[in-house]
């Protein structure tokens, strides 16, 4: 008798048909609305119970295992997903290409790798521009191939005046290296371009959010966030995604006019040891962009 390795895997295709009253999950950010539908709430086993600390019991066969630690961020691909799924969101509802952002790089002089100082070096950075100016942000760490940290910086005035601020006053407030500025739209959907920039794959394209694999991250600039790092920093003023929910026929009215970005399936399937595969769910994914006036 054959014996498999039990595991849990991603199977990605063409978008699913379903039923117009179907229920949806819709997020609307700025031009962009995704449409997300699943079969059931849950990917979990039904018989996977979690117990203490990493422990589960398997009712099935009477048996317990741990789950995986990891150590680095990219070990984790189901919080890479959805850190940047999120992340993508936050931006496209908050930013739209207005005179009343910017966007900042950060960078420093020499090699710096610590991530506990680039934090506090940002927050004392936004505490001195606060004296000048006041704003919303949404604040991404990236590392460089080398290993060495910069940040990018998106702000928002929130009462809708032009933000300007002179090259001179951000390099007398950064003093640790180089400061850019410049304005939106450089590209067309801000969260997809920042996704991509992360992610650093060739076999992610910028409109992708679907399952990232330890393939697909291999050597790209992930592997230089630490275990529960946090990607990105938000102000208090920066709106959050909320879904809605409604049926999917209503959902398609609403992106009539809309052009289709991606849209695919997933299968999440479950694989014990004797070879038996077992369905969790299907998800269908679309995102869909309105033309910019």
């Amino acid at each position: 008798m054959n014996v498999y390795d039990e595991k849990t895997f991603i199977e990605r295709g063409e978008l699913v048909e379903l039923h117009s009253q179907t229920p949806a999950t819709v997020y609307m950010n700025g031009n962009i609305v995704e449409i997300v539908t699943k079969r059931s709430d849950s990917n979990k086993l039904i018989y996977c119970h979690r117990q203490t600390g990493n422990r589960y019991y398997n009712s099935k066969t009477g048996t317990y295992g741990s789950y995986n630690k990891y150590d680095k961020r990219m070990d984790s691909t189901d919080g890479i997903r959805k850190s940047l799924t999120t992340l993508r969101r936050i931006i496209n509802l908050n930013f739209s290409g207005d005179d009343s952002e910017l966007f900042l790089t950060l960078t420093y002089a020499t090699w710096m790798n610590d991530t506990t100082r680039l934090y506090e070096d940002f927050n004392r950075f936004k505490t001195a521009l606060r004296y000048y100016y006041s704003f919303e942000y949404v604040c991404i760490a990236e590392p460089q191939g080398t290993g060495s940290w910069h940040m990018h910086i998106l702000l928002k005035q929130s009462d809708g005046n032009e933000l300007y601020i002179p090259k001179s006053i951000l390099d007398k407030l950064w003093p640790h290296g180089f400061a850019f500025v410049k304005r939106l739209p450089f590209v067309d959907n801000f969260g997809a371009y920042f996704y991509a920039r992360l992610a650093d794959a060739d076999t992610i394209t910028p409109v992708d959010d679907g399952p990232v694999t330890k393939s697909e991250i291999k050597g790209s600039r992930l592997r230089f966030y630490p275990a529960h790092f946090r990607i990105y920093r938000c102000s208090r003023g920066i709106k959050r995604p909320k879904p809605v929910k409604m049926k999917y026929c209503e959902a398609r009215k609403l992106v009539r006019d809309y052009e289709e970005v991606v849209g695919y399936s997933k299968k999440i399937i479950h694989q014990d040891s004797s070879g038996e595969q077992t369905v969790l769910n299907v998800i269908n994914y679309e995102q869909y962009k309105k033309p910019r006036c």
